[in-house]
This record gives structure tokens, C-alpha cells and sequence, in this order.
């Protein structure tokens, strides 16, 4: 007992690092335990063996005034053989050996120590599960309740160290969603990985999704801590990727209300119209109307990179700083890094040069940013100024010609807010908007387009655009409403090629049961939308780019249909939305309206290749080249439709 005490009051090297103990021999400790439990079992059988006898021979169960205790009551092995034979105790509850509680005189020298239980019901405890107490494993209760017969989800084996991260990368895919989703054909919806020393459960179909994202959405609400991220955020001082609480609540019904809502949706359609026209300009220069194939996905980038800047900051951004900046952000956001699978090891993250990079960049974005914050807080005070006469800040914020930073300064200055906004919550936030509005949107916008190199799609949307729009010479927004086969096109786009096909993870922040499985707290939560979009069970055909499966279907994007999840759901659900998809409508409609497609030095559609890239927007391996030939609108009063359509198809 002395030897026992000492091993289980040392030091031991696996107690701090879990891993170790599926390392044979690490430290020596588990062989040397076996043997203070083997010597244990032969005294204490003994032991055991005799107060059963006894009990035996006195006539099936031993009377109090029978006990062999001085003061006649029961001493431990006989209340807990009583127990044992008294089937109405019998627990599940999770139990301790009685070999290694039996009193031992210590010497006089070493201190008591006293053990202390703490039972979260009154004795008796009623049944939970029947279990068998043995003769060599009779035992004490302890605090903890079962999971009531709950598993974790099925998974692949683990190795030591690494547990599962072998099964994404060696025999499989390079990129993680179809590697997972090749996972998910061999162990079901819903299956449990564990990535480093990061639980993880990933969810490849529609039903375990309503369950992750609606059902228990308030459990899962929750986002994983990523280093990358966190770095490049100041802390995850953003909306996406900051934890759930207070703050999180404040900067999303902010951003819902006063960024990216309806109204102000509206509000920025006259910035959306004229650089999608500036863009329609230059596609006809470049071209030479149709001789000069053109670098479609450069020009979709630029676009929305423009569009951002002015509806972020109210002007274009004319130095390349700022745009190479978010690009690299989110080049970094959506990179894999090991690292964050083994958080007990951060101090290693210095020794990687990982850190340290974010670090540049963050400075970097930290000099452009803060120079324009303080050029819109200059313009506010110089607005607060002159609105002196009149009604002060209530002056300043009916302004409709606000740009994100006067919003969020605005807010600022007004005060009353829960959780006060300061000039590192700004850029947070300017971090997200640029990443999501920029490469998530362009990224959608190029594989539409490469899609519908399909000559009978291209046909089909361009026709029904021409028709509706009847000669217009300026396109808005006023005008999208009618074109049903290009919302077609639109959701097969996220269907087949969600920009980001294993959305931003969850994390579970108590244990759940998800179709029967237990999820414990803090396990990382990846959906793979990509997987859902081309499920077996939900989509006829899902490898197939047919937007004609959408035709009377009411199966929408925003977070309603689980079958279709390229934005998310739930309280995480993507809040622009409404942003997002004016821009992809309106740039699309206007370039199927005034001009014909077709790829450059005699490819047809099925020529070409479809490898991705992973990132955090996943987009086509290789940009897209495509020939523009100008389609002039006067074309339409000549009924002559049809033969430009003809014409795109040969």
C-alpha cells in the first residue's frame, strides 16, 4: 500500500501529455503498476475470500451481531459484499477497486490522508444500467453519470501522436473535403476523427446537418480557436471566426442592421452598377471583340476587390497594398496548419516561422488600416462640426452615403453599445468583409462561368437574359427580378462548388447526442457542405451541372434547406448574404447580356480541367481564359436571338 500511495502521489510524464500512453513503455510507470496490482490481487482476494465465507456460514447474509468488528457493525468489505449481493444497488456508475482502499496501518511519519466522494444524487442511487460486480472488482462509486449507452461516432483507427491525421492525406485526395467525404462513403454521416490531439466529428449529409446547425444549434454555436486566425484578427476580434458570446452577439446584429442588411444592400447598388459596367468596358478592350482570349478570373477579382474597397472605405484604393494584404490573409486563414491540431504544443508555434509571418502581415494591415480609420474619424469630426446647429451625431447617422468605416465609428462615438467598439474591432471587421466579399464571391462567380461553357446552358441563360431584358442599354438591379433560369444557374454554382466546401468549423460547447452518438464538449465540428451537394440520397445525378433541377423546387441557399448550405445556418449562418449575392447577380447578368462566350483555341467544355485548389475559398487549379465577342443590344429589336444563340453554339 505504501508503494501504491507513492506511485499514485508521483510525478508521471503521461499524466501531462495523454499521447504518451499509447507508447509502449514511455515511462515504465504502467509495468510497474501492474505488478503493486497483481501482488494486491492475491492479498486481497484473500481477504475478500474469507468475509465471504464467514457471510456463507452464517446463513446466506451476515447479521450485524455476527461481524467479527470490535464494536459489532460492518466493517468495508462487508457493507460492500452486501451491496454486491443486493442486486437493487447494482449501478453503472463508473467505480474504483476496492483492492486499493482496504486500510493499511501507515507509519507514524507519513501524513493521512483523507479521500473525499461527492455524490450528485442521494443514496441508494436508483439503477441506470445493470452491471456485474466480481468478486475481484468490487467498488466504490464515483461522481461521474454514464452517457446512458451513447458511443462516439464511428471513425478510422487512430495511431499514437497523430491519430488520424494519416487518413487525410496518404492513399487519398490531397484536398480535405474530398478526402472526407471519401471517408464519410466508408464510415457513414456522421463519423469521429481525431486530428493531432483535436476531436473532431464531420457531417456529410443533410439530415445530420438540421441536426448540427437547427436542432442542438445552440450547442454548436461555438468556433475553435485557429491560430492563423486568431493572429490576424487581432484576437478574434471579427465576426466570423469570433467565439460565441456578448460581443459575437453585438457584431453580428450590428452587421445585420447597419452592414450588410436590405437597406443597405440597396444603399450600395449604385456602386455595383457602375464598376460592373467599368468592367463590361474593359472586357471590350481587352478582347478586340473576340481575337484576344482574356483573363476572366484577374478581372473578376479586380471587380470585387473595387466594389469592397468602396462600399468599405467610400473610395477605390488606388496602391496595390491593401488588396495583396487580404489576399495573403486569406491565403494564410484557408492554409492547413498542423500546428493547430496540437494545442498543449503553442510555444512551438514561434519555433515554426508560422507565427511570426501572420505577425508581418497583421503589422502590415495594421499601418494601412489605422491610416484610414483616422481619415474617416477626421472626416466624422469635421460632419459632427458642421451638424452642430442642427441635431449632432442624430445628423451624422442619417447620412445614406456611409461607407462600412463611417458605420462602425459612427457606433463608436454614439456609444451605448454593450461591448464598446474600438479601432481593433474595426479592422476585425474589415478583414472579414474583404475576405468574404472578395475571394468567396469571385471564386462562385468563376466556376458559374466556367460551368457554362456548356454550350446548352450558356444558350439557355443567355436567352432568357436578352429576352426579359429587351435592348436595355443600362442593366439594374431593379431588373434581375425575373430571370428564374440564371437563380437557377446561381444555385447550382453553390451546389456543385461551394466556395468554401467545409464551411468555418463549429465547436460543441457541452456533450450532445447527435443521431444517437454522444458528441463530447469542445470537439471541433466540421460540415461538408461540398459532400452534401453532391449526397446520393438528395441529388438525382449530383455530378452533373444541371440547373434545371431547381425549376419549381423551393430549395434555397439561406440556411432554410439543408441540402444546400454554401453560406452556412444556423445562428453562424453567413450574414451577407444579401451582399453577396446582388454582386454575383448582377456581374453575371451583365456579362451573359453583352457578350458571347467561348473558350480559346478550339476547347470544348469537357476539355477542360476541373482540379481544384484548396484555400479558403476553393477555386479552379488554373484561371480561366475565355473569348468575348461583344453582343450588342441592338441585336435585340431584330428578333435575331436565336441566331447569336446558334452562333455561341457552334
Amino acid at each position: 500500500m505504501k508503494a501504491t500511495a507513492a506511485v499514485a502521489g508521483g510525478f508521471n510524464l503521461v499524466d501531462f501529455y495523454p499521447w504518451l500512453e499509447s507508447v509502449p513503455g514511455a515511462d515504465g510507470l504502467k509495468s510497474k503498476i501492474q505488478k503493486l496490482r497483481d501482488y494486491l490481487d492475491v492479498i486481497l482476494d484473500k481477504t475478500i475470500m474469507e468475509h465471504r465465507q464467514r457471510i456463507d456460514s452464517g446463513g446466506g447474509e451476515r447479521r450485524r451481531d455476527d461481524c467479527e468488528c470490535d464494536d459489532g457493525e460492518e466493517d468495508l468489505v462487508d457493507v460492500l459484499l452486501r451491496l454486491q449481493a443486493d442486486a437493487t444497488h447494482c449501478t453503472s456508475i463508473r467505480a474504483l477497486h476496492l483492492q486499493i482502499f482496504i486500510p493499511t496501518k501507515l507509519p507514524s511519519s507519513m501524513p493521512s490522508i483523507a479521500v473525499t466522494f461527492t455524490f450528485p444524487l442521494p443514496i441508494p442511487i436508483p439503477p441506470l444500467q445493470t452491471k456485474t460486480i466480481k468478486r475481484s472488482s468490487i467498488t466504490i462509486i464515483s461522481c461521474k453519470k454514464p452517457h446512458h449507452g451513447h458511443h462516439l461516432p464511428p471513425g478510422p483507427a487512430k495511431l499514437p501522436l497523430i491519430g488520424n491525421l494519416h487518413n487525410l492525406f496518404i492513399g487519398r485526395s490531397p484536398l480535405p473535403h474530398h478526402a472526407l467525404r471519401e471517408l464519410a462513403d466508408e464510415y457513414g454521416p456522421l463519423f469521429h476523427l481525431r486530428l493531432g490531439e483535436v476531436p473532431s466529428v464531420v457531417v456529410s449529409s443533410p439530415e445530420i446537418a438540421r441536426e448540427v446547425m437547427k436542432t442542438h444549434d445552440h450547442v454548436f454555436a461555438d468556433r475553435p480557436r485557429i491560430l492563423a486566425v486568431d493572429i490576424g484578427t487581432w484576437g478574434s476580434q471579427d465576426i466570423a471566426f469570433c467565439p460565441l458570446g456578448d460581443y459575437w452577439r453585438q457584431m453580428k446584429r450590428i452587421s445585420l442592421t447597419e452592414l450588410l442588411g436590405a437597406r443597405k444592400v440597396q444603399a450600395f447598388s449604385s456602386i455595383r452598377e457602375t464598376e460592373v459596367s467599368n468592367l463590361v468596358d474593359s472586357i471590350r478592350r481587352s478582347s478586340h471583340n473576340g481575337e484576344n482570349p482574356i483573363n476572366i478570373s484577374e478581372k473578376i477579382y479586380s471587380l470585387f476587390n473595387v466594389i469592397i474597397c468602396k462600399t468599405a472605405f467610400g473610395t477605390h484604393w488606388e496602391e496595390d497594398d491593401i488588396i495583396q494584404s487580404m489576399r495573403e490573409a486569406a491565403q494564410v486563414a484557408g492554409g492547413f496548419h498542423v500546428l493547430d491540431f496540437y494545442p498543449s504544443l503553442e510555444f512551438l508555434h514561434g519555433l515554426s516561422g508560422l507565427k511570426s509571418k501572420i505577425l508581418r502581415m497583421r503589422d502590415h494591415k495594421d499601418v494601412i488600416l489605422d491610416r484610414v480609420i483616422a481619415e474617416h474619424k477626421q472626416r466624422f469630426v469635421q460632419r459632427r462640426r458642421g451638424c452642430d446647429g442642427g441635431g449632432g451625431i442624430d445628423d451624422v447617422e442619417s447620412e445614406d452615403g456611409e461607407d462600412f468605416v463611417d458605420v462602425l465609428i459612427r457606433l463608436e462615438e454614439g456609444g451605448g453599445l454593450q461591448c464598446p467598439i474600438t479601432n481593433t474591432s474595426i479592422k476585425a471587421v474589415l478583414v472579414d468583409l474583404f475576405v468574404a466579399g472578395t475571394d468567396t464571391s469571385s471564386v462562385a462567380v468563376e466556376w458559374a462561368m466556367l460551368e457554362m461553357m456548356n454550350p446548352r446552358v450558356l444558350s439557355k441563360a443567355q436567352s432568357q437574359i436578352r429576352q426579359a431584358l429587351k435592348g436595355k442599354n443600362a442593366i439594374t438591379d431593379k431588373d434581375l427580378q425575373g430571370l428564374t433560369y440564371l437563380k437557377s444557374v446561381i444555385k447550382e454554382t453553390f451546389r456543385l462548388h461551394p466556395s468554401i466546401p467545409l464551411l468555418i468549423p463549429r465547436e460543441s460547447n457541452q456533450d450532445c447526442v447527435v443521431s444517437e452518438y454522444i458528441i463530447p464538449a469542445k470537439t471541433r465540428v466540421i460540415v461538408n457542405a461540398w459532400a452534401i451537394g453532391r449526397d446520393l440520397e438528395t441529388w438525382e445525378d449530383p455530378e452533373s451541372f444541371v440547373p434545371e433541377r431547381f425549376d419549381g423546387s423551393e430549395i434555397d441557399f439561406k440556411g432554410m434547406h439543408f441540402e444546400l448550405i454554401p453560406f452556412g445556418a444556423g445562428r453562424r449562418i453567413c450574414p451577407g448574404i444579401s451582399y453577396a449575392i446582388a454582386n454575383i447577380e448582377l456581374l453575371l447578368t451583365h456579362l451573359l447580356y453583352w457578350f458571347d462566350w467561348k473558350l480559346p483555341n478550339g476547347l470544348r467544355a469537357e476539355d477542360l480541367d476541373m482540379s481544384e485548389v484548396f484555400g479558403l475559398a476553393v477555386a479552379r487549379k488554373d484561371q480561366l481564359y475565355l473569348v468575348a465577342k461583344s453582343y450588342e443590344a441592338k441585336d435585340l429589336d431584330s428578333g435575331s436571338v436565336e441566331m447569336e444563340v446558334v452562333k455561341v453554339e457552334c
